[in-house]
């Protein structure tokens, strides 16, 4: 059944009719896509056939509530770049470890107090 924002399943038995509700709200359960819904009635329900009303049907009437995929994809991509860069910049240390190239501690402090003045 088309709402507005989605799409609802009413399971109609005899005179009774319901809706199948959200698990934690109890409240009427809504699919974004109707394909989702009509996979949830097939193989969820074991319906192989009903009917769909679209009359009251309205995709755009309530916002998504998820965060825009682009900027997930960017926060991804980020942290991906980083990681190489981190892995690379761990690989820089564990090599020249192996050829024995270490800072002693007086060098390390004095590049820190150089950092510090300027």
């Amino acid at each position: 059944m088309g709402r507005p924002g989605g799409w609802a399943v009413l399971v109609r038995y005899g005179a009774e009719e319901r809706a199948i509700g959200a698990q934690r709200s109890r409240k009427m359960r809504l699919w974004r896509n109707v394909d989702t819904a009509i996979r949830f009635v097939r193989d969820e329900l074991g319906m192989p056939r009903f009917e769909i009303d679209t009359r009251d049907h309205e995709p755009d009437a309530v916002p998504r509530k998820r965060p825009d995929q682009s900027e997930r994809q960017r926060r991804t991509h980020a942290a991906a770049a980083y990681d190489v860069w981190f892995r690379n910049q761990a690989q820089i240390g564990v090599d020249a470890a192996d050829r024995g190239d270490f800072a002693s501690a007086d060098q390390i402090r004095q590049s820190f107090s150089r950092m510090s003045d300027e």
